[in-house]
C-alpha cells in the first residue's frame, strides 16, 4: 500500500520466454485461464542512459497480477497446503516410505529447492547419493574446479517515486558493476492500474543489483541489520540514478531491499537429463539449475520428474529407475 494505493512489484522473476513446446502448453493453459499475459512494453539493455532494444527477445510474458499468479493458478490444481516448515526428512527402508517430519510418511519426496537449507534437510536423510548433488558453494563466478552447484545472490530493490521517470522503456538488462536489472512495474501492469489509482502519479519501479555487488554485500538475511538496509537502498538508487545518465531522481515515497540469498544458477548440472531421480529411495529433484536458469527451465525440470515418478509408480521401465 502506497499512498493509499495498491502497487504491483515483481522482486524474483521479471519476465519469462518460452522456446520449448512441452512448455508452451504450460502457458497455454495459463494463458486461457488468464494467469499470464504478453508484456507488450519495450525491453532491451541500458548503458550510461543510452537504451537499445533487444533485437533477440520474441515475447515475453509475465503474471497478470505478478508472477505469483503463475503459481497460484497451478497450485489451484493440486492439494497444496502452504504455509508449511518441513524441518526433517528420513527414508524408512523396511516400509519404503519417507518420514515428513510431524506430517507423516509418503511414497515419494520431491527437493524443489536448492542452497544451505536444501543440503542441511537432505543431509542425514539416508539418501546419500542425492544429498551429494545439493551442496553448494555461493559466489559470483564459476570455480570451475569445483563441482559444486555454484549459486549467487542478489539484492532486490523495490523503490517508488512520486512522479515518473519519463524513461520510454519499461525493462532493461543493465551495464553497470551495481545493477544489472531495472523495470517499471506500473508501466507493467498498467492496464491493470490505469482506472484504479486515478490522479495517482506514483511509479515502481525494480531494481537488481549485479552478482558482484550481492556477494559484497551479503549479510544473514533471515536479520539484516538496518545499517545494510540503509547502505544497499543509498547505493542502488545511486546506481540507478547513474544506469539512466542522470544527476538526480524524483522523490521517493517508499522502498523495500530484500536480498536473494540463493538467487541465480551460476552453472548446471550435466547429467543428460532436466532433473535427478533416485528409484530406490523414491526420491527426486527438480530446479532450474538442473538444465537451465530460468522459468522454463525450472518448469520443464518439475515436468520431467513428474514423468519419471508417474513411470515408476506404475511400474514402468524407465531409465535410472
Amino acid at each position: 500500500m502506497i499512498n493509499g494505493q495498491l502497487h504491483t512489484f515483481d522482486h524474483s522473476c521479471q519476465y519469462f520466454t518460452v522456446s520449448d513446446r512441452r512448455f508452451a502448453k504450460i502457458v497455454s493453459f495459463l494463458h486461457n485461464q488468464n494467469a499470464v499475459k504478453i508484456w507488450n512494453g519495450r525491453i532491451g539493455h541500458l548503458h550510461a542512459g543510452k537504451f537499445r532494444d533487444d533485437p533477440g527477445l520474441t515475447q515475453a510474458f509475465i503474471g497478470t497480477d505478478g508472477i505469483q499468479t503463475l503459481t497460484d493458478c497451478l497450485a489451484s490444481n493440486a492439494n497444496v497446503k502452504r504455509p508449511v516448515w518441513v524441518s526433517e526428512v528420513f527414508w524408512e527402508a523396511g516400509s519404503k516410505k519417507w518420514k515428513v517430519d510431524r506430517f507423516g510418511y509418503y511414497d515419494y519426496l520431491v527437493i524443489a529447492h536448492n542452497g544451505k537449507c536444501a543440503d542441511k534437510l537432505m543431509s542425514s536423510a539416508g539418501a546419500p547419493e542425492v544429498h551429494s548433488l545439493l551442496r553448494v558453494r555461493f559466489n559470483d563466478v564459476l570455480n570451475p574446479r569445483d563441482q559444486r552447484m555454484h549459486l549467487c545472490s542478489l539484492w532486490v530493490l523495490l523503490v517508488a517515486f512520486d512522479r515518473s521517470l519519463g524513461c520510454r522503456f519499461e525493462g532493461a538488462h543493465v551495464n553497470h558493476e551495481d545493477i544489472s536489472w531495472i523495470s517499471n512495474n506500473t508501466a507493467k501492469y498498467r492496464n491493470k492500474t490505469d482506472s484504479a489509482i486515478g490522479s495517482d502519479k506514483t511509479e515502481c519501479w525494480t531494481v537488481i543489483s549485479t552478482k558482484t555487488f550481492g556477494k559484497t554485500h551479503k549479510v544473514p538475511q533471515e536479520n539484516i541489520p538496518p545499517s545494510t538496509e540503509k547502505l544497499v537502498t543509498e547505493k542502488l538508487l545511486s546506481a540507478f540514478g547513474d544506469a539512466l545518465g542522470r544527476d538526480g531522481l524524483p522523490r521517493v515515497c517508499y522502498s523495500r531491499v530484500q536480498l536473494w540469498g540463493a538467487a541465480v544458477p551460476i552453472n548446471v548440472l550435466d547429467n543428460g537429463s532436466d532433473h535427478v531421480f533416485d528409484g530406490r529411495h523414491h526420491l527426486g529433484a527438480c530446479g532450474d539449475w538442473l538444465t537451465s536458469p530460468c522459468l522454463q527451465g525450472a518448469a520443464l525440470s518439475g515436468l520431467t520428474l513428474a514423468e519419471k515418478i508417474q513411470h515408476h509408480f506404475s511400474g514402468m521401465e524407465c531409465f535410472g529407475c
